[in-house]
């Protein structure tokens, strides 16, 4: 395993512009923004290889970003050798 993909669902509710950001931490290290917002389609983050580490814990949100505030997710931690897929 090399890679992976999150996606999220955007929120219903809001009738203005929104855009998200996905920002993730590996164990306790510091956080840092999603390294690719397009490979995986709408609202999702592709992780390629260059940031990937398997062993290593990821803790993740979402912030859906408005111009009258910001609304982020609870954090989703997730062992990367737990989510491989065939």
């Amino acid at each position: 395993m090399e890679d992976f993909s999150c996606w999220w669902r955007p929120l219903e509710n809001l009738t203005e512009e929104v855009s998200y950001v996905l920002t993730y931490s590996k164990d306790k290290e510091p956080q840092q923004e999603c390294p690719d917002y397009v490979s995986s389609g709408p609202n999702s983050c592709h992780f390629d290889k260059k940031h990937t580490i398997i062993w290593k814990f990821y803790c993740l949100n979402v912030t859906a970003v408005t111009k009258h505030g910001n609304y982020t997710s609870q954090n989703h931690c997730l062992d990367v050798a737990d989510i491989g897929e065939e």
